[in-house]
């Protein structure tokens, strides 16, 4: 929140670094000049949106009445256009649950008491 606060931008989105789940591969035509195997980048220039969001009231200027109105696309979009919108860099424990394989993962660990989300 303090560097929401701090930057005087209208939104902040929390850019996180999930584990890659499946390999990359750099190629070059059909040749492959380097295989890297689940690698976890560092930084925001490979980040995704980590879902927490913060925003100024001038945000409301970005949204409209459209029950079709998806956030992440149209509002957000023209926020960054706008150069508006920050990155907040986390670089602690973040994993998503959009899937039934994610939710078995975050179940296993909150069962076996590996629970890196909780400060202690």
């Amino acid at each position: 929140m303090e560097f929401h606060l701090n930057h005087g931008k209208i939104g902040t989105l929390t850019g996180v670094n999930p584990p890659g789940r499946y390999g990359e591969l750099i190629v070059e035509g059909n040749l492959i000049t380097e295989f890297k195997e689940k690698y976890k980048r560092k930084g925001v220039q490979g980040a995704i949106n980590g879902g927490f969001m913060v925003f100024r009231n001038d945000f409301l200027k970005y949204l409209s009445n459209d029950a079709e109105l998806v956030l992440e696309e149209d509002p957000l979009e023209k926020l960054s256009l706008d150069r508006e919108l920050m990155v907040f860099g986390h670089e602690g424990y973040w994993q998503c649950m959009d899937t039934y394989r994610d939710y078995l993962n975050l179940k296993e660990r909150w069962e076996t008491g590996n629970i890196p989300w909780v400060m202690k």
